[in-house]
């Protein structure tokens, strides 16, 4: 986490991949606290990282490996889930479809990325 948080101070949210205010469920989220909250989230080739709004602290993130699944669940508009190698399942939905789309294959552009990591220097 420390880490992440150092990243994005020296401006890697200008570096993100894809950024937006999405409604997102409490990672994990149990039957008794499924209530969408509205955030702003960037996807960074490493990890998807959420916030109250744009230039606030991070909220929570979810950090994304080769391991991770993309699904869109069955009966649910514009929903996206993305679940951990250790089951940490993050869901999500956005307000456009072009939106949905867009997060649906940068976040698989970014799991097929992090398969294949770039070669090493001569």
């Amino acid at each position: 986490m420390t880490a992440l948080l150092a990243y994005l101070r020296e401006g890697g949210s200008k570096l993100a991949l894809q950024v937006g205010y999405v409604e997102k469920q409490a990672v994990d989220s149990r039957a008794y606290d499924r209530r969408w909250k509205r955030r702003w989230m960037e996807l960074h080739p490493q990890a998807i990282v959420w916030f109250k709004g744009p230039d606030m602290m991070p909220k929570g993130y979810l950090l994304l490996a080769a391991t991770c699944e993309v699904q869109e669940p069955n009966g649910r508009q514009r929903t996206i889930q993305v679940t951990s190698s250790s089951g940490r399942s993050l869901l999500f939905r956005t307000n456009l479809a072009d939106e949905h789309k867009t997060w649906v294959s940068q976040i698989g552009a970014a799991l097929k990325a992090s398969r294949f990591p770039p070669p090493s220097p001569p």
